[in-house]
């Protein structure tokens, strides 16, 4: 249904246990992971995902467990496209049925 209105939305790796992707990340480079055929740990930084694979490895080794963080990011959401205060505007006007 959002991609019918031009709306996009996929995320990404940022961090695994202390490693963490160190720079901004345009929406092209998500887009295009989402794409890929064969995503190990879903960073959009080759470097940075072999030292957060480095990360598992280690933790595995150890018997234990560690954390990470993925951010989602929407695209091709219009400025202030959302319900305004008496909810009778924004984007639930563009649902089917609204």
């Amino acid at each position: 249904m959002l991609r019918v209105l031009g709306i996009e939305v996929a995320s990404h790796v940022i961090r695994v246990g202390r490693v963490a992707l160190e720079r901004p990340v345009a929406w092209e480079e998500i887009a295009a992971l989402a794409v890929r055929e064969e995503i190990e740990l879903g960073c959009v930084d080759a470097a940075t995902e072999a030292r957060m694979k480095e990360e598992v490895e280690e933790v595995a080794r150890t018997r234990d467990t560690v954390g990470g963080v993925f951010e989602v990011v929407v695209h091709g959401v219009p400025p202030a496209w959302a319900p305004t205060s008496t909810g009778t505007s924004g984007w639930m006007g563009c649902w089917p049925g609204r």
